[in-house]
């Protein structure tokens, strides 16, 4: 390892400078517009030292009008005062061990050393000094950054040494998608707005990570990436090289990994996207093995090496897999199996590389925990992905649909595992939840060392929230409120506070929520309401009379990110409302609000502040479905139930649970056709939508057996209404009688006759896809009328009641 070192003529200097115990006494960088120092860089600088040098130059300057020389191998003047840069390691000779980003300051005499664990650490550490002199990267751009002008600059004093070191080893903000997702499309502005995010990350101290910043981007940055990889990457990399027709048991048992293959109901081994690997095929651990062990080899510079599950079901129900999943049905409940697979691989990967480890989403989808009593290798880091309960704080005592997810958390390393944090900004045009910022502290007192956020959208809102939690990355002690009134005070000045309000005013809308999600163009409708928009304008006109010129102008940016919110809602309440009755009239509203949404984001040209994504899901996706609203509807039942035979019935009747054999003698199934109707202003409850005599007939007629979306709904999100009448069976008395739900996307009260019998909530990641049971025997009418209706909340994706309902008795 080579261990850098300024010329030796440096090393004497700095032996007779040593004795000095503190700072110069009126020892300045600039002073009065001049410059009184120079930036000592070591004798091998690479790219990041020099970017780091140059930084700090443009800087200086910008605030004082003086531009600090370099210095490289000169003897140093006589009390000049000297910035010096001081890396241990450069890039190449880095074997990563997430110590990487820590860095001291010190101030002896007249030299600041800032002397970093890497390039990039010095470089955050002159980031770090330029903060303690008043500069703010508040959002990309030149307009984003505040560097207040002083034309005399003292130097900073930094005694005794101070040490810094982040509070997350990997920091990630990035956006998701790609660069059209969320940039200018417009060849001549993209670039540079790419290259002024990427300085906006840097700057605040968090790593380049996905696609957007790492594949696309102008030089210089070519440094900043992060050093721990997550993704869906274990079958590629089980599966390198295995060709299915040569070794068909390399690859999975499945009875039906997804619908393409439409219902076969055969336990094929099957290839292809949509499925995982056989975790007890030894060629498989083998591979896996081997090629962690090849990239670590290349990768010198990296610490963690992606093998999470494939982002959808496919799990092996082989013999072999079965078995070593304790004789639990792999589907249903991976966990024993998938764990011990890993453990098996980062064992191997450990004779070789001790330090290094591997990484899997977990809790995540069907991967919850490890089974009670199995260690986990500390070479695995659980990147835990906080998907659902976004609207309240992570430990919030009324998140329930956290709980479960904080608890796995906990169990997971006690079992042994590194941790890491997946959390996720809203998708664009949905307001940005604030609970984001108070959950990073509970995070970070769970024992997590890696901090994931995956930025799925861009406007001037999220900015604030952005920032502040790119802070709280770095420095999880510091008050989320503190620096949301900093961005507001600094930003915006004599109308931050008024910006704060506006803040709160959104948090306090989404906080009302049943639960957020990632966000969606229902929540968004559901958020923003009518009274709300009319609040937000008042409060933003009154900012506006308060400022001028640059802030001004920043406020015209946020203001302009709202409005464009509120054009989405009203449009999205629109078109719901054209879906939901058919009507010229509503449809015609509908359009009208389409193109008032087109035409303010062409007038506020929107997509050099905003995801210009946002622009094609309103005039294009929401124009597409409200142009075939007059095509006539009928029910459609879903691929999943095939040609809906009894016995395909019952085992959706029993989704993700063990169907009896035999099954009930006495089975009914409901009706697959049922009346349907949306809740936009979640007014039904209030107007009983669920009385038994309530006339629904002006309800729409859909199929119970597939989800709404794909019957005329699509892209609804919120609250919906079934009602199913059906002429119960006489049922043997002396026995409950049970109503099985097969599945109900996301979760609702379940009503009989009028009556609540059963809420269900959904609190696990699959609950979408899980039957649940109702014990209505004091509810039911047996031999007579009955009606079923069910009043559900879909927030995120598919949604409704879409597999079969049934009915049978138990003693």
């Amino acid at each position: 390892m080579t261990i850098l070192h300024h010329r030796s003529v440096f090393l004497l200097a700095g032996i007779l400078w040593a004795a000095v115990a503190r700072p110069a006494a009126g020892a300045d960088l600039v002073r009065e517009g001049r410059a009184r120092a120079r930036i000592l860089l070591p004798e091998v600088a690479g790219h990041a030292t020099l970017f780091a040098a140059e930084e700090l130059r443009g800087h200086i300057e910008r605030m004082s009008g003086a531009r600090l020389p370099l210095l490289f191998a000169e003897v140093p003047i006589a009390d000049e005062t000297l910035v010096v840069l001081e890396p241990r390691r450069l890039e190449g000779d880095i074997q990563a061990d997430g110590r990487e980003d820590r860095f001291v300051l010190e101030t002896r005499g007249n030299r600041l050393t800032i002397a970093g664990e890497s390039e990039l650490a010095v470089l955050y550490g002159v980031y770090q000094v330029l903060e303690d002199l008043g500069v703010r990267w508040f959002t990309p751009g030149e307009l984003g950054m505040h560097c207040p002008p002083q034309p005399t600059l003292p130097l900073p004093s930094y005694h005794p040494a101070r040490a810094f070191s982040p509070s997350f080893r990997t920091r990630e903000l990035d956006l998701s998608g790609t660069r059209n997702t969320h940039f200018d499309r417009d060849p001549a502005r993209q670039p540079q707005l790419l290259q002024e995010y990427a300085l906006w990350l840097l700057r605040n101290r968090v790593h380049h990570k996905r696609v957007i910043t790492t594949r696309h981007l102008p030089q210089p940055f070519g440094f900043g990436q992060g050093r721990e990889f997550q993704g869906h990457n274990l079958r590629r990399t089980a599966l390198r090289g295995a060709v299915f027709a040569e070794a068909p048991e390399r690859f999975p048992l499945v009875t039906q990994a997804s619908e393409r293959w439409g219902r076969d109901g055969v336990a094929a081994r099957r290839e292809g996207g949509a499925t995982q690997i056989c975790f007890t095929h030894p060629d498989n651990l083998a591979t896996a093995i081997a090629s962690v062990r090849t990239y670590f080899e290349t990768h010198p510079q990296h610490l963690t090496y992606p093998l999470g599950l494939e982002d959808h079901a496919g799990i092996c129900e082989c013999p072999g897999c079965v078995k070593a999943n304790g004789d639990v049905f792999p589907p249903h409940d991976p966990n024993r199996l998938v764990w011990a697979f890993l453990n098996a691989v980062a064992d191997g990967v450990a004779t070789t590389f001790p330090t290094r480890k591997i990484s899997v989403y977990s809790p995540y989808g069907s991967m919850t925990r490890p089974p009670a009593g199995m260690r986990v290798s500390s070479n695995i880091v659980a990147v835990a992905a906080q998907v659902t309960g976004n609207h309240l704080p992570v430990a919030d005592p009324g998140n329930t649909h956290a709980a479960t997810y904080l608890e796995h958390i906990r169990l997971t390393q006690a079992a042994g595992a590194d941790l890491g944090i997946r959390t996720y900004t809203m998708y664009p045009g949905t307001p940005q939840p604030l609970a984001i910022l108070d959950s990073m502290r509970t995070f970070h007192g769970l024992g997590a060392n890696w901090y994931h956020c995956e930025s799925m959208g861009r406007d001037e809102h999220r900015w604030i929230v952005t920032w502040a939690l790119a802070r709280l990355a770095w420095d999880v002690s510091r008050e989320p409120q503190e620096l949301l009134r900093e961005f507001c005070d600094t930003y915006y000045g004599a109308a931050g506070d008024l910006v704060l309000e506006v803040l709160g005013m959104l948090d306090e809308a989404v906080r009302g929520m049943p639960v957020v999600v990632l966000g969606s163009l229902g929540a968004s409708q559901s958020i923003l309401s009518e009274a709300l928009i009319v609040q937000l304008s008042t409060r933003l006109a009154a900012a506006r009379a308060r400022v001028e010129g640059r802030e001004a102008e920043r406020l015209g940016r946020l203001i302009d990110s709202i409005d464009m919110m509120a054009a989405r809602a009203r449009a999205a309440r629109a078109c719901f409302r054209a879906m939901d009755t058919r009507s010229d009239a509503s449809i015609q509203q509908a359009q009208a609000a389409i193109d008032a949404f087109a035409e303010l984001w062409k007038e506020r040209d929107l997509s050099l502040t905003c995801s210009p994504s946002l622009l094609d899901e309103v005039t294009q996706r929401l124009q597409g479905h409200v142009a075939k609203l007059r095509e006539p509807m009928s029910p459609q039942r879903g691929a999943h139930v095939g040609t809906g035979t009894p016995a395909i019935l019952l085992e959706e009747a029993f989704s993700m649970a063990t169907v009896p054999a035999p099954p009930p003698a006495d089975l009914f199934i409901l009706p697959e056709h049922g009346r349907f109707k949306l809740d936009i202003d979640r007014q039904g409850v209030a107007q009983a939508w669920m009385r038994a005599d309530l006339d629904d007939s002006g309800w729409r007629e859909i199929s119970t057996w597939n989800f709404y979306e794909r019957q005329g709904y699509d892209p609804y999100d919120g609250d919906y209404w079934y009602r199913i009448r059906f002429q119960a069976p006489p049922l043997e008395t002396g026995r409950r009688i049970i109503l099985r739900i097969g599945a109900l996307d996301d979760g609702g009260d379940v009503y009989l006759n009028g009556k609540l019998a059963h809420t269900r909530e959904h609190l696990s990641p699959l609950a979408w896809q899980e039957s649940f049971t109702v014990d209505v025997t004091a509810l039911i009418r047996p031999g007579e009328d009955n009606i079923l209706a069910i009043h559900g909340q879909d927030h995120y994706g598919m949604g409704g009641l879409w597999k079969p309902v049934v009915l049978y008795t138990q003693p």
